[in-house]
Formats: structure tokens, C-alpha cells, sequence
């Protein structure tokens, strides 16, 4: 498994979406023992009960689990919390709608650009194209695609956009409600 990857899951709600990101990060964990995982949230959502969860001060303070996960209503707050001590890790932002906004934030595309070189994997769940910003189209290595809503809205910003359409097709197409597709761009 490669380190140093951008990637965006898209999904509506009910696709499978969290059951592939716990395997992901069971997966990840095995393969790279000496890397911190954390998921971003601002809800306690279920999906992640059994891992444990952080505070920001906990998380400033840099004495967590390998695998935790922080909940917090402010998202700027938590945001700026991981930019300034992110390293050698995975971080799994679910429902990154609610960290990332439409146009995306300078600071955060600074982060998303010096994660390769701060040796940092960043997962953005969505729950479709249309909900993640244009921008980040382009910063992605990465799509995992669960049925969802269509990425003509976005065509115009994604690298290998037919290869992205065709894996979109076939997900749609397959009767498996949970079916996923995954595309490499870099």
C-alpha cells in the first residue's frame, strides 16, 4: 500500500462507505504499524464507538491511541489543530463537507499540497461529486466511487474524467447496493 496518497470517497448515505473505511483502516494499520490514524468528525458517529476518541488537548498534547478518532462541533478549531501537528499519519475526515468548503479554504489546500512531503494519507468521505469542492478534484490520487450522484457535474475538473465516468457507470449498473470501484489517477 502505497504512503503519501490523497483520496476521495463518494457515496450517498447507506453505500458502505464506513464499513470499506474501517477494513481501510484495519488494513493500513497492519501495513504501516508505526503510523497514527485519526478520523475527524463533528458527531460521535456510531460507525466508530469502538475506537477511541481524543480531545484537542489530547491531541495537542500528542499522547493518543494509534488509532483514534476526535468529534468536535467547531471544525476551523479542529482543523487547525491537525495542520499544525499532522506527521507520519492517516487522517480520515468523515463527512469532509463539513470541513471543507465550496471553495477551498487556502490554508487547507496548502495542507492538502504539503501532506506528501509530511509523509500524511488523507481520506475525504463525500457523499457524492457534487458535494466536494472543484478544486480538490485535482488533488486527489485516488477516488473509491459507491453509488452516487452522477461527476458530469464536475467533469470539467477531474483529471481522467472517462475512466472516473466508466467506474461510476459500472457501480451504478451493478445490483450490489454496496458495489465500489476504485480509480488511480496518479
Amino acid at each position: 500500500m502505497r504512503v503519501n496518497k490523497v483520496i476521495g470517497v463518494l457515496g450517498k448515505r447507506g453505500s458502505g462507505k464506513t464499513y470499506y473505511i474501517l477494513k481501510f483502516i484495519k488494513e493500513y494499520h497492519r501495513a504501516h504499524p508505526s503510523k497514527g490514524i485519526l478520523i475527524v468528525d463533528t458527531l460521535d458517529h456510531p460507525g466508530y464507538s469502538h475506537v477511541t476518541p481524543v480531545s484537542i488537548d489530547e491531541l495537542q498534547s500528542g499522547h493518543v491511541p494509534a488509532i483514534s478518532r476526535i468529534f468536535h462541533r467547531k471544525p476551523d478549531d479542529v482543523l487547525k489543530v491537525i495542520q499544525a501537528l499532522s506527521a507520519n499519519c492517516l487522517i480520515v475526515f468523515e463527512d469532509a463537507t463539513k470541513y471543507i468548503r465550496k471553495n477551498l479554504q487556502e490554508d487547507v489546500r496548502w495542507f492538502i499540497i504539503d501532506s506528501k512531503q509530511r509523509n500524511v494519507d488523507l481520506i475525504f468521505i463525500f457523499h457524492g461529486f457534487s458535494f466536494a469542492p472543484p478544486e480538490l478534484f485535482r488533488l486527489f490520487d485516488t477516488y473509491v466511487i459507491f453509488k452516487t450522484d452522477n461527476p458530469k457535474y464536475r467533469r470539467s475538473d477531474m483529471v481522467a474524467y472517462d475512466e472516473i465516468k466508466s467506474a461510476y457507470d459500472q457501480v451504478m449498473k451493478d445490483k450490489n447496493p454496496y458495489a465500489r470501484k476504485t480509480v488511480n489517477v496518479y
